[in-house]
């Protein structure tokens, strides 16, 4: 199974700006992306502020040529679907759509990353619906891991600071911050545009050197990164919160990408820890039953060094056990006749990024993750005939060199009090949850879980459907049916149900 090589090209415009193209006619549809370089490691001297995050809540809120409500009601008008994220080192504006719309739909995203108004009588009101987002992730158990691991395992690195910012250093942002950020970040040697699908190139790119002539010439603001402390004794370290069971991190510092250890490593975490057959899983969990559940994964972005971890998560009273067994697992690793586990994850490595090319979008992400992380828009083609050369004795190198270091971060979340060993708590009772069951006046059943510990609510609406529903004849309809239901109310429009949404921080 061998990885096509890309029909794509790419072509610098006389204004600076990368411009990646993949012409596919087969069907009538584009994907349109905007990916600007920047990201919260980037925010000095804000860092922890959380103001990429911020700005790209803001751009949405109108442009040089659209309000905020237009840009919605357009968008939608013309078949569009868009959305934006935010990570530590980029932050990735996109549209998909019918290929008829792709003209106006390429204008809306460039002016939405490169000519945003940045209303300043929005600024408040966005900070709030942010407010929101940052007291829901502290409820969460799987982003409060994240964030504590990352506090822990890094000291000067910036990526130590959570993406969507701390709320005393978020709450300090000020409106001109921010357009002082997106003119010396947002600018067109720090970003590129990804065009894939049914589109005339040509057009398009005419257009696109138009509408860069209508943004201000703007200077780039390098920002110099702080060299991060090398680890000399492991650390370890725990926090307490409401679940009922322990989740772990174990890791060890590793290589950014591009180094020649890196695909081993990704590939030894797919061998030892990558599934249910895997041995981590068969070992800690079927057999001993130390873990609920275990697995191992790597991190190496782009010109920084990453992360090569084994995740579990475990009842309090198998933690010791669990933790002896696991660091026994690791000191005796050995690769020798593992042959079948190490062509079963090159197989699956294979799937999964061909899989990624069945649709416009998919390559518009693979080309775009190309182009960001080595100008190369074959990486993913060069990546996996590297993972196709590698051996059994490959992984077993870089198993000893990485992973038997003591130089390691350990990290634990684990249940409020230290959680009585062997005691069986629900999650809900745990975090002081008692829900009840009540019917309304129509005899719908309405589930109500009352949790004070955050000023917040979730609402979900539940109702028999799916595809064991339809008939060939209406085959897709639950879909239209989602779709639909965020279109317009009996008391209010599309725009006006969606003003009111976000007007409520939900």
């Amino acid at each position: 199974m061998m990885f096509p090589k890309t029909t794509a090209w790419q072509k610098k415009m006389d204004s600076g700006l990368d411009v990646i193209v993949h012409e596919d006619h087969a069907h009538p549809v584009v994907s349109l992306m905007i990916w600007v370089e920047t990201g919260s490691m980037h925010e000095l001297p804000s860092v922890g502020s959380g103001l990429s995050h911020f700005l790209e809540h803001m751009v949405f809120k109108g442009t040089k040529s659209f309000t905020g409500e237009e840009l919605v009601n357009r968008v939608d008008e013309l078949g569009g679907s868009w959305n934006a994220y935010t990570t530590y080192d980029r932050t990735v504006y996109y549209i998909d759509g019918p290929a008829a719309s792709a003209q106006e739909l390429l204008k809306i995203l460039f002016e939405l990353v490169y000519l945003p108004t940045l209303p300043a009588d929005e600024f408040e009101p966005e900070r709030e619906v942010i407010h929101r987002e940052i007291a829901m992730g502290k409820d969460d158990p799987n982003s409060v891991s994240w964030e504590s691991l990352m506090q822990t395992a890094y000291q000067k690195d910036t990526r130590r600071f959570p993406i969507i910012g701390y709320k005393d250093r978020f709450d300090a942002i000020t409106h001109e911050e921010m357009v002082a950020y997106h003119e010396t970040r947002y600018t067109f040697d720090n970003s590129f545009v990804v065009i894939s699908g049914d589109v005339d190139a040509t057009l398009l790119l005419n257009d696109l050197e138009q509408y860069a002539k209508l943004v201000p010439t703007r200077r780039l603001l390098e920002v110099a990164m702080p060299p991060e402390v090398e680890l000399s004794a492991p650390i370890v370290a725990s926090q307490e919160f409401a679940i009922s069971s322990c989740k772990n991190t174990l890791m060890w510092n590793i290589p950014s990408m591009g180094h020649e250890d890196t695909v081993a490593l990704e590939v030894l975490s797919s061998v030892i820890g990558g599934g249910n057959s895997s041995p981590l899983y068969q070992i800690l969990r079927e057999n001993k039953g130390l873990a609920l559940n275990i697995y191992a994964w790597t991190w190496h972005p782009k010109g920084m060094g990453g992360m090569f971890a084994i995740s579990s998560e475990n009842i309090p009273k198998n933690s010791e056990g669990l933790n002896e067994a696991l660091n026994q697992f690791i000191q005796e690793i050995d690769l020798s006749g593992m042959e079948a586990a190490l062509n079963r994850a090159k197989k699956q490595a294979q799937v999964a990024q061909i899989g990624a090319l069945t649709t416009v979008s998919g390559r518009a992400k693979d080309l775009g993750s190309n182009w960001f992380e080595a100008r190369n828009l074959d990486l993913t083609k060069i990546y996996l005939e590297k993972i196709s050369a590698i051996s059994l004795e490959d992984l077993q190198r870089v198993a000893d060199k990485y992973l038997k270091s003591t130089e390691s971060v350990s990290f634990s979340l684990v249940p409020e009090g230290g959680a009585k060993e062997g005691a069986k708590v629900s999650q809900l009772k745990q975090a002081g949850i008692k829900p009840t069951l009540q019917y309304l006046s129509n005899g719908v059943p309405l589930v109500i879980g009352k949790d004070s510990k955050l000023p917040t609510m979730s609402f979900e609406l539940v109702y028999k459907g799916g595809a064991g529903s339809q008939s060939e004849e209406t085959e897709g309809i639950g879909s239209m049916h989602s779709i639909l239901l965020g279109k317009g109310t009996q008391s209010k429009s599309a725009s006006e149900f969606t003003s009111a949404l976000e007007d409520l921080g939900a």
